[in-house]
Order: C-alpha cells, then sequence, then structure tokens
C-alpha cells in the first residue's frame, strides 16, 4: 500500500495531511496519510478518500479491492454510487460493475450506467478476450485454490463473453460444485433472463433462468434457518458459527433448489445441534439426518480441493 508514516500524527491529522496533499496531486502523501486515516476508522466518507488518493497513484486495482470492502455502504449512499461504479470501470471490473449497476439504478439512470459499462468493454481487445475465455475453458479441473484467480479475471469480460465461459463451467462434469452453484448465483446477480442449463448436485442436468432466482442466502429457508440458529448464538457462539458454516455449505450445495428440499428449516437446525454434540436423533428427525450426513459426505469430498 502507500508509504509508511513515521511520526506520531493523529487521525484527525492525517486526514487533513491527507486531503491536503490530494488536492495538490501529491499522490504518495496522500495515500500513506488516507491509509493510515483510513486504519483507524474504516468509514466510508474516509474510504472514498483513500481510494482517490490510490487512483491518483494510478494504483486502480488496489482501489477498486479497498471500495468493495465498503460495498453495502457506497450501494446505500445514492450520492456515492456513481463513483463507486466509475472505480470499479478503472479496475476494469465489468461484470462487477454490472451486478452493482442492477442492485441499486432502474430505468434511466441503469441504461446510463450500461452505457459506461458498454463503454469501458468496447476497449478490450479481441485477442485478450479469446485467451481469458480460452483458459476458462480448461478450468473445470483445476482445485479451486487455482481456479478462483482465474475466475476474478473472468469478471473483467464483457457480459457475452462472461455468460458463455460461465455456462461451459456450469455444465462441466469436472468442475467443482461449489464454483458451480457460485457462477450460477452470479449470474443469478446478473438477471441474466434466458435459460441456462447446469449440472446439479446429483450429476443430472437442469434448466433455469438466473433472472428468476434467489441469492443462495436470499431465499426463505435460509432466512428461517437464521431466525431458527439465533437463540444457539446467545447459548454456545462456538457452536452457532460451527452450524452455520455447515448451513452455508448446505445452501450452496443444493442451490437453487434449497426451498424445495428444506421445507422445515427448524428441524434442520435441530438434527444439526444433535449431530455436532453427539446426541441421539429422534426417529421423526431421521430423514432430515439421512439429508445433511450426504450433505457432510460431499463436503468431505470437496475439502481436499478447497483447501
Amino acid at each position: 500500500m502507500g508509504e509508511k508514516i513515521q511520526f506520531p500524527y493523529s487521525q484527525n491529522q492525517q486526514l487533513l495531511v491527507g486531503k491536503n496533499a490530494l488536492a495538490a496531486g501529491k499522490a504518495k502523501e496522500a495515500v500513506a496519510n488516507l491509509e493510515a486515516a483510513y486504519t483507524q476508522n474504516n468509514n466510508l466518507a474516509i474510504n472514498q478518500l483513500y481510494v482517490e488518493a490510490l487512483q491518483l497513484d494510478q494504483q486502480e486495482q488496489l482501489a477498486a479491492d479497498v471500495a468493495q470492502e465498503l460495498e453495502h455502504a457506497y450501494a446505500q449512499d445514492p450520492s456515492r454510487r456513481e463513483f463507486y461504479l466509475e472505480t470499479l470501470l478503472k479496475a476494469g471490473q465489468l461484470i462487477t460493475a454490472r451486478q452493482f449497476a442492477l442492485a441499486v439504478w432502474q430505468g434511466d439512470q441503469l441504461t446510463m450506467a450500461f452505457q459506461k459499462i458498454k463503454r469501458a468493454e468496447q476497449q478490450l481487445k479481441p485477442d485478450k478476450i479469446r485467451d481469458l475465455q480460452k483458459r476458462l475453458y480448461h478450468l473445470g479441473g483445476e482445485p479451486i485454490t487455482k481456479a478462483l484467480p482465474l475466475l476474478e479475471e473472468a469478471r473483467r469480460l464483457p457480459l457475452d463473453a462472461y455468460v458463455a465461459s460461465v455456462t461451459h463451467l456450469l455444465n462441466d462434469p469436472f468442475a467443482n460444485l461449489l464454483m458451480r452453484s457460485d457462477l450460477l448465483e452470479g449470474l443469478q446477480r446478473l438477471q441474466i433472463q434466458t435459460p441456462v442449463h447446469f449440472i446439479w448436485n446429483d450429476g443430472s442436468t437442469k434448466t433455469v433462468i438466473p433472472a428468476q432466482l434467489t441469492a443462495i442466502e436470499g431465499g426463505p429457508a435460509y432466512q428461517a434457518v437464521n431466525d431458527a440458529l439465533e437463540s444457539l448464538n446467545d447459548q454456545d457462539p462456538f457452536l452457532y458459527l460451527d452450524i452455520q458454516t455447515k448451513m452455508k455449505f448446505a445452501f450452496a450445495y443444493l442451490y437453487p433448489f434449497a426451498d424445495r428440499i428444506v421445507t422445515k428449516p427448524a428441524q434442520w437446525v435441530r438434527t444439526a445441534i444433535l449431530r455436532a454434540t453427539d446426541q441421539p436423533v429422534p426417529p421423526q428427525l431421521l430423514p432430515v439426518a439421512a439429508q445433511l450426513d450426504e450433505i457432510q459426505t460431499a463436503f468431505n469430498k470437496l475439502l481436499p480441493q478447497i483447501q
């Protein structure tokens, strides 16, 4: 990041010096002071100043990374949304920019955002697009730790090229199951209106329209599970985190059909707690226990790929 501050400035002094340096076009000094101020108080206003300093220093990707730390806050502040979109586009984050635009704007504002994204897409060289698509084509058999950097790079593709590459991976039997779920959820955030085929966790091919789906953690079953877990958080925070992690994996594993399968969320939570604490499972919960055991077995098989 920026140069290390060697003198004992207070946060207010660092902020003032950083602002003045930014206004004067002194990139290194602005970055160093605003980074220090942001480290002490990571609020939205200081985040934006720090991002501006990084951009002045031509650190576009780091600027986008810092801004994304507070993406939700930018989305909630209409006066800063445009800045956030521009930050993503300067870093070439075309898919993230499009997902953000769809989440916060409608009508004419969304149209104008899409026009900006389209202009950024047109700056990409066709041979670079083809090269990235070619590398993505062979991604299915790679461990998730090796695949993630390339998947992140794929977010620099134009929409059509990105959707084509993702659709191929969704139908690659060697692709990691969690990766396929994440990619399908990404198409949901892009509000893709055309039918998409994908391999589900049982090996069968399913067809959905991503725009009609919810996010992995956005459906009613997941919300009900979270509600059922709340009391456990007060009683045993460690057990709560363990069960919550298992539920997150379960819903990713079942995506996008979790709401059809988890019809009694409270039973899923109760059964997961009994399993985690080595308590006997009553007969009426044995069907749920069998489903959780199946998911745990799948997780154990995937674990070597995600470590």
